[in-house]
């Protein structure tokens, strides 16, 4: 996900972009394992455009999609 800083608009963030196709299925990941990825995004200008990122975990099932996990991308 990307959002974008917005002070002098009166919002905090708000979310710019949610890259769908970069999401990556994990069926079970025990205590303390850990899974590593790399993924690449074109034609994002982070500074000129101060853009942040967020990588999120989360449980796919349920009503809320719970967030399990959050890597802030700078």
């Amino acid at each position: 996900m990307i959002f974008k800083e917005r002070q002098p608009a009166g919002l905090k963030y708000s979310v710019t972009d949610i890259f769908e196709e970069q999401k990556v299925e994990i069926n079970f990941l025990s205590s303390g394992k850990i899974y590593e990825f790399t993924f690449t995004i074109e034609g994002v200008n982070w500074d000129g455009e101060n853009l942040h990122g967020m990588i999120f975990v989360q449980t796919p099932e349920g009503p809320t999609k719970e967030i399990l996990q959050a890597y802030y991308v700078e």
